[in-house]
């Protein structure tokens, strides 16, 4: 009963991993419209396109900065705790983000191209220290007089709705400017706002006690008396507003892009509060063991005991409370070069800031253009952690239809269980009045 119950807690929370982060594989992809997304000031050689609802974008990327699914469950199904404590970071996290367009388009007029998309955005991001792990595996013993804090325990989520319009131009022949301005329509969201938990054992009772303030911002979720409110979709109140701004200049085959991503925010006052309790005291005696002969069932009997225990003793103060979210901001530095008319090379170094801790990653990409309806891409990428990634693009044109799959960490599709990172975007667009450039990337 018990393994069971751990196993699928861990399957569970495998299969909702999401860091709340944009899809950088996107930067050099010039020849998708998509690409618009992560460079501002994207300028497309076609004349318009349309994307098919939902079909068009389908973006997941999935994250975890220690473990993979096999760290945890070996080949014989089993857990190996003992195993994973070793890869452990004092703090680790990990995290997952969907996102489906419903609606997109863009337009070229002259030198002036606009373009639109409403999506769909949900991010997922937990936090936990090293030591929580190691107290619920080894016990508490290894802690004896010790104050242990678990300040890196956290967990955000937040699911919106995106509704932007772009704009880019060519200046002259160097340089290309592009804005995009976003309307944000918040649905919900859980974000912890302060940590100040911590455990202590006696050295004497071996008794632990969970001490210390805890509080999290709601909204979308729950009313005021803290029952479950109305998921709204539509309607509600909670608006936000992002920007994105980019710039390139060219010369002669060199090209390079500057952009900032995503520097906006949300206010939320539709069942917006603040969920806290600033004297958290829980004891913990252990599990005493009567019939050595029944030992599972004793141990179930008391680990529900002690959740019995936790739900009366962690009640939350509930205070209505309108606040504000703000959305992870990117910066991005991009080179460029044409090798031939076939061949392009680029590199970006990203800057990302969540929660005043900063995320930065390396990307280096080669398109090939094999023939006019297919361009191969092949990309390696490092994100602070993982430096085995190497991703694929493969896009198909055929007439008006384009089809793509852009993935930074390939492996992933085979051995997602050998992996700590999982990764796609896939779409379909309608591409209308297209010309080939006799090069890539598109401009």
């Amino acid at each position: 009963m018990i393994r069971r119950f751990i196993f699928i807690s861990i399957a569970f929370v495998y299969s909702v991993i999401s860091s709340a982060q944009t899809d950088y594989t996107m930067l050099p992809m010039k020849h998708i419209p998509q690409s618009s997304r992560v460079n501002p000031q994207f300028f497309p050689d076609y004349r318009s396109y349309a994307g098919i609802p939902v079909l068009s974008s389908i973006y997941f990327n999935a994250y975890s900065s220690s473990l993979s699914f096999s760290d945890l469950v070996n080949r014989n199904k089993s857990i190996d705790f003992s195993s994973a404590m070793n890869r452990l970071n004092d703090r680790n996290y990990f995290s997952t983000d969907m996102a489906i367009d419903w609606f997109s388009g863009g337009y070229k007029k002259g030198n002036h191209y606009f373009n639109f998309n409403v999506t769909e955005v949900l991010n997922v991001y937990i936090s936990y220290p090293k030591e929580l792990l190691e107290l619920m595996w080894y016990g508490n013993g290894s802690f004896l007089g010790q104050n242990v804090y678990l300040d890196g325990l956290a967990a955000d989520f937040t699911h919106y709705r995106e509704f932007s319009l772009g704009y880019s131009t060519q200046y002259d022949k160097n340089w290309t400017f592009g804005i995009k301005v976003k309307y944000l329509n918040g649905k919900s969201i859980v974000q912890t706002e302060k940590n100040a938990l911590f455990f202590y054992t006696d050295e004497d009772s071996y008794n632990t006690y969970i001490n210390g303030s805890y509080s999290t911002y709601t909204a979308g979720l729950f009313n005021d008396d803290g029952s479950s409110s109305q998921y709204k979709l539509f309607g509600n109140k909670n608006h936000g507003v992002a920007l994105d701004l980019g710039i390139s200049y060219k010369l002669n085959k060199w090209k390079f892009d500057a952009s900032i991503l995503d520097y906006g925010f949300i206010n939320w006052r539709d069942n917006a509060n603040v969920r806290y309790n600033d004297s958290i005291l829980v004891k913990y005696e252990g599990i005493k063991i009567g019939n050595v002969f029944n030992v599972e069932n004793e141990v179930d009997s008391g680990i529900q005991s002690y959740t019995d225990t936790i739900n009366s003793t962690l009640e939350f103060d509930v205070l209505p409370r309108s606040f504000s979210s703000e959305l992870v901001t990117s910066f991005v530095l991009g080179l460029e070069y044409e090798l031939n008319k076939n061949i392009d090379l680029s590199a970006y170094y990203v800057h990302s800031k969540y929660r005043e801790e900063f995320r930065p990653m390396v990307l280096v990409n080669g398109n090939y253009k094999l023939k006019n309806w297919l361009v191969f891409s092949l990309n390696y990428n490092l994100n602070g952690v993982n430096y085995t990634n190497v991703g694929l693009g493969l896009t198909f044109k055929v007439k008006f239809a384009q089809l793509y799959f852009v993935t930074n960490n390939i492996a992933s599709h085979f051995k997602p269980e050998n992996s700590r990172n999982v990764n796609y975007r896939a779409g379909l667009n309608l591409i209308f009045n297209g010309r080939e450039k006799k090069s890539l990337p598109v401009e």
